[in-house]
């Protein structure tokens, strides 16, 4: 197990004895897959996903980069700024396309429906959304990269959460370079996205803002893991051209920002200089600082 998959879970297991802080309507595990979780966050009509990439031990202590990923609502706002791919997709029967009425007595979870799960979720109130996630067999048959909004990598040192990074773009933007040609009930193919045309155009800061606030203040501060700073950092961002048949290309453009947001939580180097302070005047620590 990582240390920020240690950690995380910890935060995970806190909330369910303060649901009334958590700001969830449902949160669960994915079966199968290490250090994944779906989160049904309230005032929201899609459902976030959190997955890790890899973590990489350090000489400073351990790396780990997420990917964040934003399933649209049908009644979503955004719905439309997604690729064509990725609305087909959504709509289709790689979908959980069910919606989840849960009420306090049954406790049932969103992503089984079952009352007798090991998945974490909190459920305690009544509620009625969209189950809106990929059906458990299917999810291996979705390219990486759909859905996908953002990055987020944490820094762990000496066993302590240190810092975290978001990183996404004022607009993840893909052009059709071929176009995007659909067969019709009558066979005949038509043209809904022209050659060269904007084909996915979707708000990357504005929906990774909210899941980026609850991780802060709700799933770290729980731990009581208080940012001491935070910088945003914008520059030139990426935008992906669409060959088709898999063939995805990527140029930098000032037509997006680059948008990274970093939080420190502790200063590590600060915290071995008071160290190395501390034992220069000859005095024996017991706890660590």
């Amino acid at each position: 197990m990582s240390k920020i998959d240690y950690i995380l879970n910890k935060c995970i297991w806190l909330l369910h004895d303060a649901k009334h802080l958590s700001n969830l309507d449902y949160l669960s595990r994915i079966d199968g897959e290490d250090t994944a979780w779906y989160f049904w966050l309230k005032g929201t009509k899609g459902v976030y996903e959190l997955k890790l990439i890899k973590a990489d031990e350090t000489s400073l202590g351990e790396h780990s980069n997420f990917y964040l990923k934003y399933y649209p609502d049908f009644e979503d706002e955004v719905f439309e700024t997604y690729s064509c791919a990725e609305q087909f997709v959504r709509m289709g029967d790689l979908f959980e396309q069910t919606n989840v009425e849960i009420a306090e007595e049954h406790e049932l979870c969103p992503c089984c429906g079952s009352s007798q799960c090991e998945h974490e979720h909190t459920d305690k109130h009544f509620v009625r959304r969209s189950k809106g996630i990929p059906k458990l067999l299917q999810r291996k048959s979705l390219a990486p990269e759909l859905f996908c909004i953002g990055n987020i990598e944490f820094e762990i040192s000496d066993n302590v959460l240190t810092a975290m990074t978001l990183t996404t773009a004022s607009r993840l933007v893909k052009y059709a370079v071929n176009g995007v040609l659909v067969i019709g009930e009558d066979g005949i193919p038509r043209e809904i996205i022209g050659k060269n045309e904007i084909d996915r155009n979707i708000p990357g800061v504005e929906l990774c803002k909210l899941f980026h606030k609850f991780l802060l203040e709700k799933m770290l501060g729980i731990l009581s893991v208080p940012s001491l700073k935070q910088t945003i950092t914008k520059g030139v961002g990426m935008v992906a051209f669409d060959f088709g048949n898999g063939v995805l290309k990527e140029k930098l453009s000032d037509e997006v920002e680059k948008v990274v947001v970093k939080n420190i939580f502790r200063d590590k180097y600060k915290a071995i200089y008071k160290l190395k302070e501390y034992r220069a005047a000859g005095l024996h620590l017991h706890k660590k600082t």
